[in-house]
């Protein structure tokens, strides 16, 4: 049997996959995705505009960027469990604190407190107890993780809207302030548990340990473009996620039409994710991330084209645009915490994350603002920054691709 199927079916392994499935995809429901539910409200009630509100988000991201490196040491050196009980804590703090929100500071440091908790509590932490529960790749344990992740929009969007019309949007945070004291911390507290014998302060032995692929020499060139690609793909990925809407329109797409378009960017996703799911190991994943990263200027030179003659698009080609971006969206979302430890092998495994996470972080953060300016010159003028940068990205991974094979 192989070895990662084999570590798939032990009770440990089990048993800390659901459990991170089931906090992760409440931690992003009742945080970043709060925004899509009661954003109106907020507003409306604190007197603040959108863009304030919104901006939420940015603030999130931008504090997350900061201290991710910080996180991703601890988590190496705690091990993923005890800082995913200290992040618990961390995002019923941020809850309690939205909820008694009055004005722009207090709704401030809530997001700055979302932040903190978006490494302590979630991404990094997480992946780092995935590594301590098995043994071998543990690219099928975070390709269902993120298949879990990526569902929490769907899952707490109408959960949220329901709360917030019965309750209102304070006591919508308080539930979930209550449901992270308890259901959160009480399953980060048993995973610590179960998982104590693996913790990195038991060295784990050697026969245990992924090697690295990258010779010593070339490691910090590796990670450089590592990092360079993963900035450049979140700078689009997170732009494209809040402007393909407004960007269809430009191109002449009917508004309900261009919505139902976008929304096959989520399908692409799923369908991606579960190809890679089927496919486990035994595709190489440095190859599967060129053919990903390379697939994303693809699919945007049928719009640019449509763009530089004045041509409306039509909604059977913006639908089918949308679903081919998800297919590599997904793909990448599995990669940026997969090839990692691909590349590095475990050790180390946690500071890596979070050393990635800085720049993608701050890039997720200020790019939108930057590709909404430029669809604000024209269509062309945001889908020829998109493609350049994506390519430069694809060109980073090919760059990672050849210095690893030499």
């Amino acid at each position: 049997m192989p070895s990662d199927i084999k570590g798939f079916l032990t009770a440990p392994s089990q048993l800390t996959l659901a459990g991170l499935m089931l906090t992760q995809a409440f931690g992003w429901g009742a945080s970043l995705s709060l925004l899509g539910v009661l954003a109106t409200p907020i507003a409306a009630e604190l007197h603040l505009s959108s863009t304030f509100v919104y901006g939420g988000a940015t603030l999130m991201f931008l504090v997350g960027g900061l201290i991710a490196p910080l996180f991703g040491r601890l988590a190496d050196r705690n091990g993923g469990p005890r800082l995913l009980i200290a992040g618990s804590l961390l995002h019923v703090l941020a809850l309690v604190v939205l909820s008694h929100a009055t004005g722009p500071l207090t709704y401030a440091l809530a997001w700055g407190l979302f932040g903190v908790f978006m490494h302590a509590g979630l991404a990094t932490p997480a992946y780092k107890t995935l590594t301590q529960a098995m043994r071998g790749s543990p690219r099928r344990f975070i390709t269902i993780l993120t298949l879990a992740s990526g569902l929490a929009s769907t899952i707490f969007w109408p959960v949220t809207g329901n709360l917030d019309a019965s309750l209102g949007w304070r006591a919508t945070c308080l539930v979930y302030a209550l449901v992270a004291l308890t259901a959160s911390l009480g399953i980060h507290v048993f995973l610590a548990l179960l998982l104590r014998g693996a913790s990195p302060a038991a060295a784990a032995p050697d026969s245990d340990a992924s090697p690295s692929r990258v010779k010593p020499v070339a490691e910090r060139r590796v990670f450089t473009l590592l990092a360079l690609a993963f900035l450049l793909n979140g700078a689009v990925d997170t732009s494209m996620a809040l402007l393909i809407i407004d960007l269809f329109a430009k191109l002449d797409v009917a508004r309900e039409a261009g919505v139902f378009a976008a929304s096959l960017i989520g399908i692409g996703y799923l369908v991606s994710r579960l190809l890679s799911m089927a496919l486990g190991d035994r595709v190489d994943l440095l190859k599967l991330a060129v053919v990903s990263f390379a697939l994303v200027p693809l699919v945007f030179l049928p719009l640019l084209g449509f763009a530089m003659t004045g041509q409306a698009l039509p909604a059977w080609l913006a639908a089918a645009t949308a679903f081919l971006y998800g297919l590599p969206a997904g793909l990448k979302a599995i990669l940026r915490p997969a090839l990692p430890y691909y590349l590095f092998g475990s050790a180390g495994f946690g500071q890596h994350l979070g050393r990635l996470a800085r720049p993608v972080d701050i890039a997720s953060a200020l790019a939108p603002v930057l590709f909404g300016t430029l669809l604000a010159v024209s269509a062309g003028t945001l889908l020829i920054a998109a493609i350049a940068v994506s390519a430069a990205a694809a060109l980073a991974i090919l760059a990672i691709a050849r210095i690893v094979g030499r």
